[in-house]
């Protein structure tokens, strides 16, 4: 669209709602594209010139369709002017029921080029369907290396298979699937796969190929022993990768590796425990708002493994925790509040949170615990006086 003149521009879909959404967007970005209501193909069918690119995004979802008019439907055809039911769902029980319509029913000027989103798990379905309808099909390389997405696109061009040739379609399905399955994001899913083993595998190849999420996968798997042998080692190493890689779920287990989390205190085998650096990478997640790292962290610090005053944001961790109703946190808070560590003395608030403490020790049956809290407050109250 960016083109202008050049490049003539249509954008269809079955919702009116949808329509004015997209508008405001063409808008906003300063381009022009026609807008054009109707169901799939037929508005551009309808224009008479066969496109040289086709994109198309089908409604995926088959598990929530609600086959009764819409609530806003006044009139018949009024579900065409967006209908959650039209507009986004697929007949129950077919995920791939818009992906077999487009393949039959659209098609493209000579060297044109058609690009068809599909979900990870239908991919295997929906090549089998556009090799079927005489496409030919594959995975764009520009495509392969993206993860974290719930979607990717094939690229379909004509002339494709003949449907009557069953080599020629073997052929057809067989090159679209080498693609695919050579794909990141194929690989840490592990789509297709039927064992733990074969999973395990999978995410062994994203993990060589640099990839933090196969890294955080196989990590998993070695930490439990899912399909390959259990080593704490390997898993940590795995895990190391994919933090310093950005995910924050192996910043985390690796924090509670190095925490010995479910380990008994007895427990010398596996890997080393090493309290100082599980801050280190617990750290790293509770900054990008990792609820659990955020916990962990400040239980090291509850318990005295970590001195709090080693980390500046302590004060933040340990207050958001106890603002989550977290007694620990509470009683760690009230310390910090009492001595002006990280923060302002602040003896009133200490005995704000010292009772929060208490009945939250007295409602989890820790008796013993708030009647020791709860005589604090009494000494502080008396202290004051």
């Amino acid at each position: 669209a960016h083109l202008g003149s050049a490049c003539d521009v249509v954008c269809t879909d079955i919702a009116e709602e949808a329509l004015e959404m997209a508008r405001e967007n063409f808008a906003r970005n300063g381009v022009s594209v026609a807008t054009v209501q109707g169901d799939m193909v037929e508005p551009i069918r309808q224009r008479g010139q066969l496109p040289n690119l086709f994109f198309f995004y089908p409604p995926q979802d088959s598990t929530a369709l609600n086959t009764s008019p819409s609530p806003s439907a006044t009139s018949e055809g009024a579900a065409l002017r967006g209908s959650p039911d039209v507009a986004l769902l697929t007949p129950e029980g077919d995920a791939t029921h818009f992906h077999r319509r487009f393949c039959q029913e659209a098609d493209i000027a000579p060297d044109g080029i058609a690009w068809l989103a599909v979900d990870w798990g239908l991919l295997s379905a929906v090549v089998d369907i556009c090799c079927g309808a005489g496409w030919r099909v594959e995975m764009p390389e520009a495509v392969r290396g993206m993860t974290n997405s719930p979607s990717t696109l094939l690229e379909l061009r004509r002339p494709g298979p003949s449907a009557e040739n069953a080599d020629a379609m073997a052929v057809c399905v067989a090159a679209a699937m080498q693609g695919v399955e050579d794909s990141t994001e194929y690989q840490n899913r592990a789509i297709g796969t039927r064992s733990d083993a074969e999973r395990a595998e999978r995410y062994r190849v994203s993990a060589e190929r640099g990839n933090p999420a196969g890294q955080l996968n196989l990590g998993s798997a070695l930490i439990s022993g899912q399909g390959v042998p259990r080593d704490e080692d390997a898993a940590a190493e795995n895990f190391y990768k994919a933090a310093m890689g950005g995910q924050v779920e192996a910043q985390v287990n690796l924090g509670k590796l190095l925490m010995g989390v479910g380990k008994r205190d007895d427990d010398e085998s596996g890997f080393p425990r090493n309290n100082r650096a599980a801050a280190e990478f617990l750290r790293m997640a509770a900054m990008q708002g990792h609820e659990k790292g955020q916990a962990l962290l400040v239980s090291l610090y509850a318990d005295g493994r970590v001195d709090p005053s080693s980390d500046v944001e302590a004060a933040r961790w340990i207050r958001r925790m106890a603002e989550r109703a977290d007694a620990d946190a509470q009683v760690l808070l009230v310390k910090m509040l009492l001595q002006g560590q990280g923060m302002e003395k602040d003896t009133s608030e200490a005995l704000l949170w010292l009772r929060r403490a208490a009945a939250l020790k007295s409602k989890s049956g820790e008796q013993a615990m708030a009647d020791g809290l709860m005589n604090m407050v009494r000494h502080l109250e008396g202290a004051g006086g």
